[in-house]
This record gives structure tokens, C-alpha cells and sequence, in this order.
């Protein structure tokens, strides 16, 4: 019989999700419980196609546990495997290492969990599996060189978290290339930390094995869209044969509604149809972008809140009522047709003095400084920058000038008042 197994990772239990949350709709709420459900879900695959191992490949949580629940869920899901004969073996991600509940999950019985000191090695049957730890966050330095060549006459199979040299928006913690992989003989690398489900490589053991990103167990936000899942993998011979396992618990789209020339109503009404045909989840977050040169431009600044109800009212009538409107984006322009209704053009010069003014600028960037740390690195942080993607320019470069025309333009929105056309 050929060796198998399950390769997750990502897995961001009980991840906090405060701004769905806050919407209080109770499919917000089963959201931010739908890794849990994935998880059980893989458990019960896992258990049913008998595979050999469980591999996860870090970052089962993000953040402290909030309560002892998320330890015991985990806890229980591992005892399941165990009892099957499923050998379960995991590593520590930046998010676990960041977390006090690493010195807990240490204890978790029939958890093979590798160390951060060195790589190691455990068998399973005729699998031997390669693994590490990060001991810190900030893991920077290259750990994949300090892995093991392949165990002769063994299968091999190395549990690594890592961006590789391009972490494609990711912090890029433990660096390595496909080269210095591939050059360990490892009939397949089971890496975490990109939430892209994508296999860089199908090879043989002996030119380099295939390596492999489960991504992310369930999207958590707009930028993480699709089904996600697992990955399955079946070692036959030098080869390894991956299957992607959907666990379509929710799926994430962001709609681009173009509004030059049609009534938003409708257009909005026509996007939704469109995410509702292509949709298979049990819940479908979606954002709206309206783009496109607008006569009511301001107007749509000033009534943002108010299309996020009607088009929360519109998709609920949807795709039995699946759709979950997360956000209107208004990214609209006006028109620049002469005669068009604005402000005055000296006033966004105005803004852009006082911005300019030492006493000024340097207020305006301690206050927004203070509203950062106090956001702190997790998903107040996100859904600020969400909010206001402005800040990110202030952050990297202590440039005003971004900010100041977006409050021109949220100004200009609300001077505007409420569109009558």
C-alpha cells in the first residue's frame, strides 16, 4: 500500500476577525468559527481515506488563546487521529512562536512537535519526517541548509515554514530557494506560511522531490478569496501525487462595480448576481469596489454607509441568502468634464499648506503614530489599513500628502450631501 497524507498549515485557529464580527450577523460569527469546522472536516478525511500522517505545517494559531477552548479543539482533533493510527507532526510558525500558548501546546499528548533548536527527524512506518521550529517570530536566518540529506532507502519528507526568497506580500521569514530543497533528495517539502494553496515543483526524489504550499485552511479576508483547503498527497515509488481537498466552509470575492454609466442600484444588484452564479460556499463575504468616472462621485463618498445596508439587503434575497456584503469600496472619480460640481480648487491647497506646516505636520504624524501602536500588528492593524490604505504611505514614507487627499475627498462627500439625482 502507498504511504499518504494530509498537509495543512495556515490553519489561524479562532482567529479574532473583529471587523465581521462586529457586524453582528450571525454568519460574521460562523466565520470566525469556520477554521474549526475545516479542521474537524480534514480530521474526518484524514481518518477516512486512512492516511499515514497528519502534517501541519505551522502557524495553527494567530495569536494567544482566548480562551482554553482553542487548545482542547486541537487537543481532540489530535486524539482522533492518533486513535486511527494516524501519526500527527507539527512546526511552529512566526504566529505560534509569538503566542504564549507554545509552552502549552508542548504538552499536547500525540503531538509530534518539532523543536526549535536544530532540525530533526521521526519516523512513521517508512516515512521519515524532517522538521523545525521557529523559536522566534522574527525568524530570519535560513533554516532549509540546516535540514538533513535524505534518509537512504527511506521516504522523506521535511515540514518547513518559509516565504522562500519571494514571500510575494508576506513577511519574508527563513529565506531559502528551490535549489537548496530540492538538493536535500526529499521526496516532498511540505511548506506553510504563503496562504496560496500552489505546488512550486512535481519531480522525482532524486531530481529534487515536489514542494508544495497548502495555504490557508479558510480565507480570513478579501486579499485570501476562493475555496481553500488541504493538500493530499500519495507517495508512489520516487514520486509524490497531490490532490487539493476544498473545504468550501467560505469563499471570499471582491466585485469591481463599475458605475460610469449605470445607476449604482443596479449595478450593484448585477454584481452580486454575478458573485451568487460562481459561488459554492456555505458563506460568500463579498466586497464592492465602485469604480469608474461618476457625476455623483461625492454623493457616493457621502452615502457609503447607506449602500452598504441596501446592498446587504440586496444579496440577502441571493444564493439562499449565502452572500454576505463585507464592504462598499467607493473608488470612483469625478468626472472631468468642465462644469462639474466641486469644491473649490484652493481647497485641497489649503489642506496641503497646513499639512505642510512643521507644527502641523508634526502633530498630525504623532497622533496617527499613536493610533498605529495602540492598533498593534493583528487585525485591528489589517482592518485599519483596510479602511484607510492612505496610512500605509504615511507609515513607509511620513508622507501627509495621501492622507490630506483623502480627507479632502471625505470632506468634499459630506459638503456634497446625499445624492438627489
Amino acid at each position: 500500500m502507498a504511504f499518504s497524507f494530509i498537509h495543512t498549515g495556515d490553519l489561524h485557529l479562532d482567529s479574532p476577525l473583529t471587523r465581521l464580527v462586529s457586524m453582528e450577523d450571525e454568519r460574521a460569527v460562523e466565520i470566525a468559527r469556520a477554521g474549526r469546522r475545516a479542521f474537524a472536516e480534514l480530521v474526518d478525511m484524514a481518518i477516512e481515506r486512512g492516511v499515514n500522517a497528519f502534517l501541519i505545517a505551522g502557524d495553527l494559531w494567530d495569536g494567544d488563546w482566548q480562551d482554553v477552548g482553542t487548545g482542547l479543539f486541537v487537543q481532540r482533533q489530535v486524539a482522533r487521529l492518533a486513535d486511527a493510527g494516524i501519526g500527527v507532526f507539527a512546526i511552529l510558525g512566526n504566529h505560534d512562536a509569538a503566542s504564549h500558548i507554545t509552552d502549552r501546546i508542548r504538552h499536547f499528548d500525540k503531538l509530534t512537535l518539532f523543536g526549535t533548536d536544530r532540525p530533526s527527524s521521526v519516523e512513521c512506518g517508512e516515512a521519515v519526517i524532517h522538521g523545525m521550529s521557529f523559536a522566534r517570530r522574527e525568524t530570519v536566518d535560513n533554516l532549509a541548509v540546516r535540514y538533513p540529506p535524505a534518509w537512504p532507502g527511506r521516504i522523506n519528507i521535511g515540514l518547513l515554514h518559509t516565504g522562500l526568497e519571494n514571500p510575494r506580500g508576506h513577511a519574508r521569514y527563513a529565506p531559502c530557494s528551490l535549489a537548496e530543497l530540492s538538493a536535500k533528495g526529499y521526496h516532498y517539502w511540505a511548506l506553510g506560511h504563503i496562504h496560496a494553496r500552489e505546488t512550486l515543483q512535481e519531480n522525482t526524489a532524486t531530481l529534487g522531490g515536489t514542494i508544495a504550499y497548502c495555504g490557508v485552511l479558510q480565507g480570513r479576508h478579501v486579499r485570501e478569496p476562493g475555496v481553500k483547503g488541504a493538500l493530499h498527497g500519495t507517495v508512489e515509488g520516487e514520486r509524490v501525487h497531490l490532490a487539493e481537498i476544498d473545504l468550501a466552509h467560505v469563499e471570499w470575492f471582491e466585485e469591481t462595480v463599475d458605475v460610469t454609466s449605470e445607476p449604482v442600484e443596479s449595478a450593484i444588484r448585477a454584481a452580486l448576481e454575478r458573485v451568487a452564479t460562481g459561488a459554492t460556499a456555505e458563506i460568500v463575504p463579498v466586497r464592492l469596489v465602485l469604480t469608474g468616472a461618476s457625476e455623483h462621485h461625492f454623493a457616493l463618498l457621502a452615502r457609503q454607509r447607506a449602500l452598504l445596508d441596501d446592498a446587504r439587503l440586496a444579496a440577502s434575497g441571493l444564493a439562499n441568502g449565502r452572500l454576505l456584503v463585507e464592504r462598499v469600496r467607493i473608488a470612483t472619480t469625478p468626472p472631468a468634464a468642465e462644469g462639474t460640481p466641486h469644491l473649490p480648487s484652493h481647497f485641497d491647497d489649503f489642506l496641503a499648506r497646513a499639512a505642510a506646516d512643521p507644527a502641523v505636520a508634526k502633530g498630525a504624524q504623532d497622533d496617527i503614530l499613536a493610533i498605529l501602536e495602540n492598533a498593534g500588528s493583528g487585525e485591528a492593524r489589517a482592518a485599519l489599513l483596510e479602511l484607510l490604505p492612505e496610512i500605509a504611505a504615511f507609515e513607509n514614507f511620513r508622507d501627509l500628502s495621501a492622507l490630506t487627499e483623502a480627507a479632502a475627498a471625505t470632506v468634499a462627500g459630506r459638503l456634497a450631501g446625499p445624492d438627489r439625482s
